[in-house]
């Protein structure tokens, strides 16, 4: 009997064993792949940017050493490692990506060296997915709990997928009443949101890899769509919002290779430049946006609204502009160092040359400009007053306006070219030195650095100077106009002696009555929202090679 069951259990096992085979020999390699392999359900993006309340001692002559880990699941992740001897050093201004697949507690921990200073755990799946979250996580410790300061972003998911009409009549409700929220005429919120950007993403061609996704970025906002493998001609489907905080801030959208871990294309739009609710290709730069990106005609296809409050972004644009947290110094690089050498000589070249038509109209040098110009500053000089002060400031505004606002060209009979000397690279070959100089190199190196960290800011507060009398951006240009129009009339209507009485007790009383305000200056918080030329370059777009008449399957 014992041997009749062991011999049913053989044949049962080899029925089974016939069945597994045949339904695997009907099953391709990529589904039994599939069946083995774990599902990807979102991307977490954690961007790293400073520790705070972490003990030091100033006496200690060994500097701490400190970095951060995070573990998500079976992913795991470890930053750069900082000497520090002060909470002042303590950022690391980095960017990771970890894949999300069940696990949905992220846990963040600081350590020095071997120590493990504090950790928390962070429930991802009570956030907001597809939004970036400034969060200020508490570690729990032996000591003083510490703070890490991170950007945290769950993206990359299945929703706000495009799948059908459906979807996008629901997009389009969202829009209508993001629409109404921002009216003109709603100008009491307790956000500070000016407005709402809204991006859809269809997909790209031309591309030269495959594996690819679309990264969208607004500010210190981080979000990206889902890998399309396999192909260069992406199919994405992928709808965004934005909390818009800043109307003259800058969509960027880059296109990355996920294989190989790098950009291979990127574009930059200026929100104030968006044709509202049309679908456009755009043709891809490459991550320098200088030049063409590699593949056939490469592009990308947007649908791109924004809805934002005039009033509010106006008032926005003169108050502390939000800082990038992500943004570094540039470090020491000759071409770097060359390319900024050259803006500020045409900086330079520029306010020169206002200064040599300034002369030629004293030395006579063209009688007709002379008679025109003496005509105007007679007249000028008997009517004048002080409230016409702020007004001279029309002046840059009238000459370097663009020819689609002139009433009257009468700048041929002032104007002179403006040179334009091209830089030029001094090549020097490098030398390598001794170490026992190294002292002397790391201090020259430092002042080189600062040189050309000066020159560049330099050059880019005089571009942006330019670029606001040229109407780079009417909204601002207008807008300055405006506020200049208005300090000239409270200059008319009140005496001088009690606007400066008045500022006088605003300068005097500001500590007292605002103990916590952000120190801000108003025409440098107006001048910072003006784009310079190296962000002119970037946002240039370019004119495709084929008619705009793609359509993504």
């Amino acid at each position: 009997m014992e041997q009749e069951r062991n011999m049913a259990k053989d044949r049962k096992k080899q029925s089974r064993d016939k069945v597994e085979k045949f339904i695997l020999s009907n099953t391709t390699k990529q589904d039994r792949f599939k069946l083995t392999k774990k599902i990807k359900v979102a991307t977490v993006t954690i961007a790293l940017i400073e520790a705070t309340n972490v003990e030091i001692d100033a006496t200690e002559e060994k500097p701490r050493v400190l970095f951060c880990r995070f573990r998500l699941g079976s992913e795991k992740y470890k930053s750069k490692t900082i000497k520090c001897h002060s909470t002042s050093e303590i950022k690391w201004q980095e960017l990771f990506n970890l894949n999300m697949f069940e696990d949905n507690h992220l846990e963040l921990s600081l350590w020095d060296r071997d120590s493990c200073i504090g950790r928390a755990i962070h429930d991802l799946s009570e956030m907001e997915k597809e939004k970036t979250h400034k969060l200020r996580v508490n570690l729990e410790g032996e000591g003083p709990s510490a703070q890490l300061f991170v950007l945290l972003t769950v993206t990359g998911t299945s929703t706000n997928s495009l799948i059908d009409l459906d979807d996008y009549q629901v997009s389009q409700r969202r829009l209508s009443i993001m629409k109404q929220e921002f009216a003109w005429y709603h100008l009491k919120s307790e956000s500070k949101d000016v407005g709402a950007l809204f991006v859809i993403v269809y997909g790209a061609k031309g591309l030269v890899s495959n594996d690819n996704y679309c990264i969208l970025t607004l500010n210190n906002a981080r979000v990206q769509t889902h890998t399309d493998y396999k192909t260069n001609e992406p199919n994405w489907m992928k709808y965004f919002s934005f909390p818009v905080t800043d109307i003259t801030s800058i969509l960027e959208v880059t296109v990355h290779d996920e294989k190989r871990s790098e950009d291979v294309a990127k574009i930059s739009i200026p929100l104030l430049q968006i044709k509202n609710g049309e679908k456009v290709w755009y043709a891809l730069k490459d991550a320098s946006q200088r030049d063409r990106a590699k593949g056939n005609n490469p592009r990308i296809l947007l649908e791109i609204r924004v809805s934002w409050n005039f009033l509010r972004s106006a008032i926005r644009v003169i108050n502390t502009k939000e800082e990038n947290f992500l943004e570094i110094e540039e470090r020491l690089h000759r071409h770097i160092f060359a390319r900024n050498l050259g803006r500020a000589k045409v900086v330079v070249a520029w306010i020169l040359n206002a200064f040599r038509v300034a002369k030629t109209l004293f030395e006579w040098e063209s009688t007709k400009s002379n008679l025109i110009a003496l005509s105007i500053w007679l007249p000028f000089c008997w009517f004048f007053k002080i409230w016409m002060l702020p007004l001279l400031l029309l002046i840059p505004f009238a000459w370097y306006r663009p020819p689609k606002y002139y009433l009257v060209n009468w700048k041929r009979y002032f104007r002179r070219g403006i040179p334009n000397e091209e830089s030029e690279e001094n090549s020097k070959k490098d030398k390598e030195e001794k170490t026992s100089l190294r002292d002397k190199i790391n201090n020259l190196q430092e002042m080189i650095q600062s040189v050309q960290n000066f020159l560049g800011k330099a050059a880019a507060l005089f571009e942006r100077i330019k670029n606001l009398f040229n109407f780079t951006v009417p909204f601002l240009s207008f807008l300055a106009i405006f506020f200049i129009l208005v300090i000239g009339f409270v200059m008319y209507m009140i005496p001088l002696r009690y606007i400066c009485m008045i500022w006088g007790i605003h300068k005097f009383t500001r500590k007292i009555l605002r103990p916590n305000r952000i120190p801000n200056n108003e025409i440098l918080d107006l001048l910072s929202r003006v784009p310079d030329d190296e962000v002119l370059l970037d946002i240039q777009p370019l004119r495709l090679e084929e008619p705009d008449r793609d359509m993504i399957n």
